[in-house]
């Protein structure tokens, strides 16, 4: 179970290749949002139809899709 105890969510605006995994998120990340992915923070993505959703975060063993 993912915890994000006093972690921030954050929803992308902008519509996301779905076919990213975690890796091509984490750029997204880094380079849209100018964040730390490590933080223990959420961050949403939706794709271009907006009829589904990846959620990125951190966990102790590595990233959760």
């Amino acid at each position: 179970m993912l915890s994000i105890g006093s972690g921030r969510i954050f929803l992308a605006t902008a519509p996301v290749d779905m076919r990213r995994g975690h890796d091509g998120l984490v750029a997204v990340v880094r380079s849209e949002r100018g964040a730390d992915p490590y933080e223990g923070d959420l961050f949403v993505f939706g794709g271009r139809t907006r009829d589904r959703l990846k959620i990125l975060g951190w966990d102790r063993g590595g990233f959760v899709l």
